[in-house]
C-alpha cells in the first residue's frame, strides 16, 4: 500500500472517529421530543424537584424541541426489601430504553442505576440528588453488584467510585461527620460511658449506622448501644431506650421506618423524646434529625437552598444541550444547637 492511500484512509477513519463522538454529545433537534426520566428512591409523593421541574418542561417557549418527563418511582422504603431493588431498576429502565436525561432522587436509586451491567446507559446524561458521599457496602447476596465489597475488609465506599464511567452531570452529596460529633459529646460530657445511636429500617439509616460503628474505636473508653430498626419494631425500640443505663449520650440518625415496615415519619421523635428517661443526658443529631424539638443539636449538613441550586442547574444545562461543565455540589457541614434543648 503506497504513503499515499494509508494517510488518506487515516484521515477517513479519524474523520468517522470526529463524527461519531459529535454525534453522541449532539444538542437537541428541532421540532423533536425528547424524554426526560426521573426516578426516585421513595414513593410517588417524594420527587425533590417535580413540581419545578414540570413547569421548565412545560414551557417550550424559548426552545424548538420538547422534553416529555416520565416519573417513576421505586419504593423502596425497608432496608429488609433490598434483594428486590436492582429488579425495580431494571424493569424501569426496560420501559424507557431511550431516555435523553435521567433524574436520580436518593441512595438506593444511585447504588442500582450505577451497576456495572448498564453499558448501554453509560453516555446518557445524569443528575444525582440526594446521595450520601459515602455509601455501605453490602453482601453479594443482595443483588446489588455496584455496592458488593471490591476488596477485603471494605464497609464504605466514596459515592463517585461507583460512578466511575458515567454521565454524571450534576451531583448532590451529603456528608456527616461522626468524628466532630463524638468529640463534641466527649467535650460536653466527657464522664459519660455509654452511647446510644438511633438508625432505622432504611439503607440510608444503615448507612448512617455504619459511619458510627467505622469511627467507633477512636472511642475506646465509651459502650455503644445500637438501637437498629432493621431488628425492631417502635415499640421494642422505646423499651430499649428506656433501658439504657444511666448518663446515657444518644446520637440520633433517623427513624423513619422499623422492623415490620411500619412507617413512623411524623410521630418517631415525639415518641422517643416522650419514652427518654431523665437520667438520660441530651440527645444529639448527626444528621439533622430532631434538631428543633428534641435533640440539643450537632454538626449536620446545610439543606437550605439545595432544590434551587439543583434545579438552576438543571434548566440551565438542558437549555445548552448538556455541553457545559459537569458540576458536584457537597452540602456544607454546620454546628447547629437549640437553646430550649441546651442544658441549664
Amino acid at each position: 500500500m503506497s504513503k499515499t492511500k494509508f494517510e488518506w484512509r487515516c484521515f477517513l477513519l479519524m474523520t468517522l472517529c470526529l463524527f461519531c463522538m459529535m454525534k453522541g454529545f449532539a444538542t437537541p433537534e428541532k421540532g423533536k421530543e425528547y424524554t426526560l426520566l426521573y426516578i426516585t428512591s421513595y414513593g410517588t409523593d417524594s420527587y425533590q424537584m417535580q413540581d419545578q421541574l414540570l413547569h421548565y418542561l412545560n414551557d417550550n417557549s424559548h426552545r424548538d424541541y420538547s422534553y416529555i418527563p416520565a416519573c417513576e418511582a421505586m419504593g423502596c422504603d425497608a432496608l429488609t426489601d433490598v434483594n428486590s431493588w436492582q429488579k425495580r431498576m431494571d424493569d424501569i429502565l426496560k420501559k424507557y430504553p431511550n431516555p435523553k436525561a435521567i433524574v436520580l432522587q436518593g441512595n438506593e436509586a444511585v447504588i442500582t442505576y450505577f451497576s456495572p451491567k448498564n453499558e448501554q446507559f453509560k453516555h446518557i446524561p445524569v443528575y444525582v440528588l440526594q446521595c450520601n458521599s459515602r455509601l455501605a457496602c453490602l453482601p453479594a447476596s443482595m443483588g446489588i453488584a455496584s455496592m458488593v465489597p471490591s476488596e477485603k475488609g471494605e464497609h464504605m465506599r466514596d459515592a463517585r467510585r461507583i460512578m466511575e464511567g458515567f454521565n454524571v452531570r450534576y451531583l448532590e452529596l451529603t456528608s456527616y461527620d461522626p468524628y466532630a460529633n463524638m468529640d463534641l459529646l466527649q467535650r460536653l460530657y466527657g464522664h459519660t460511658e455509654d452511647v446510644a445511636v438511633l438508625t432505622d429500617n432504611t439503607y440510608t439509616g444503615w448507612c448512617m449506622q455504619q459511619e458510627i460503628k467505622e469511627a467507633q474505636y477512636r472511642y475506646t473508653k465509651w459502650n455503644f448501644h445500637y438501637i437498629d430498626g432493621c431488628y425492631l419494631t417502635m415499640q421494642q425500640a422505646l423499651e430499649q431506650v428506656k433501658a439504657l443505663p444511666p448518663h446515657t449520650v444518644m446520637l440520633l440518625g433517623c427513624w423513619k421506618i422499623d422492623r415490620d415496615k411500619t412507617n413512623h415519619l411524623s410521630n418517631a421523635v415525639y415518641a422517643f423524646k416522650a419514652a427518654k428517661p431523665a437520667v438520660l443526658l441530651p440527645v444529639f443529631s448527626f444528621s439533622g434529625a430532631g434538631v428543633g424539638y428534641w435533640a440539643v443539636g450537632g454538626k449536620i449538613p446545610r439543606n437550605q437552598g439545595k432544590e434551587k441550586m439543583a434545579i438552576d442547574f438543571f434548566c440551565a444545562d438542558l437549555d445548552k444541550g448538556m455541553t457545559g461543565a459537569p458540576k458536584t455540589v457537597t452540602l456544607p457541614l454546620e454546628f447547629v444547637f437549640d437553646e430550649t434543648q441546651l442544658p441549664v
